[in-house]
């Protein structure tokens, strides 16, 4: 089972312990949102679902409460993907669907060409034809077939629902 998280930043890493020389970080209380965490701790015990979208303004502790959540998704057995918005304001399309898709599939970073997702894709129990939509998510055009940009969008929509519930 994965979790796919998607707040804004990733979370520290939880050696207990700052790295030397890092700057120490501000542990935020977390207050009034413990319905909602236990909402979502239930969905990763219960593994009802592979998938757990957040989002909402800016400011209202999305990530706070994505942390207090983070532990129990690990704990349960998960691979949690923590993607967010591109911070250097590249505006790089896609980015975090890209980094997420990434995650799931397993790869230690991103595909350089379709060949890199068949495998993965494959022991996710993804088909053949799931390989041009995923191949449009990260902008890999070799050897995919020539479809119009409708059709690529609709085929990048369709492998991210599959690669999702895989």
């Amino acid at each position: 089972s994965h979790i796919a998280l998607s707040p804004a930043l990733p979370p520290p890493p939880s050696t207990g312990k700052p790295a030397p020389g890092s700057p120490r970080r501000l542990e935020i209380p977390f207050v009034g949102r413990e319905e909602q965490r236990r909402q979502l701790e239930h969905l990763i015990n219960q593994r009802q679902g592979r998938g757990i979208w957040i989002q909402g303004p800016r400011g209202i502790g999305k990530s706070r409460l994505l942390e207090e959540v983070y532990g129990a998704a690990a704990a349960a057995g998960g691979t949690v993907v923590w993607t967010g918005p591109d911070v250097t304001r590249a505006m790089e399309p896609l980015l975090p669907i890209r980094r997420l898709a990434t995650g799931l599939l397993g790869l230690p970073c991103e595909p350089g060409s379709i060949a890199d997702l068949r495998e993965p894709a494959r022991e996710l129990g993804l088909a053949t034809d799931d390989l041009p939509g995923l191949a449009e998510v990260f902008a890999l055009h070799d050897g995919t077939p020539d479809m119009p940009p409708e059709v690529l969008a609709r085929e990048r929509q369709a492998a991210l629902r599959r690669l999702v519930a895989a």
